[in-house]
């Protein structure tokens, strides 16, 4: 799954009205942005040139801004059931 599905699949996650689905929708795209990292974090590792370096560094920084945008989110989702 590409970056662009992952972002389609969150934004549907904020269409969604129910709150328990929008939670289970992020969660679902939080884990594959885990998935994502991790795979990243594997080529990184395995990476020859620098630009192929820097390239990967570049989109795990996309990803870690994604993923906690996301988390901050799903705290928020967490706190107005709570409440």
């Amino acid at each position: 799954m590409n970056t662009r599905a992952i972002l389609k699949a969150l934004a549907d996650a904020f269409d969604l009205e129910n709150t328990t689905k929008r939670k289970k929708a992020l969660k679902k795209a939080l884990k594959k942005l885990k998935a994502k990292k991790v795979d990243y974090l594997e080529r990184l590792e395995q990476a020859d040139t620098d630009d192929e370096r820097q390239e990967l560094t570049v989109k795990l920084s996309v990803i870690k801004a994604q993923r906690k945008k996301g988390l901050a989110a799903l705290g928020k989702l967490i706190d107005k059931d709570t409440v």
